[in-house]
């Protein structure tokens, strides 16, 4: 999240949680290039999109 200087990278709002771009359920990893910095509106809105 530092990376992103604690900002979403969708909007640009606080950050508080990380996304998966490869769910760990399906072999995705915890690092950098399989993360995504996101607000919670942001994340649920990735999720609901799915």
């Amino acid at each position: 999240m530092a990376r992103e200087q604690y900002k979403c990278t969708m909007c640009g709002r606080p950050a508080e949680e990380v996304h998966h771009k490869v769910p760990r359920s399906k072999g995705g990893k915890n690092d950098s290039g399989n993360l995504v910095v996101l607000c919670r509106e942001c994340h649920e809105m990735l999720h609901r999109k799915r």
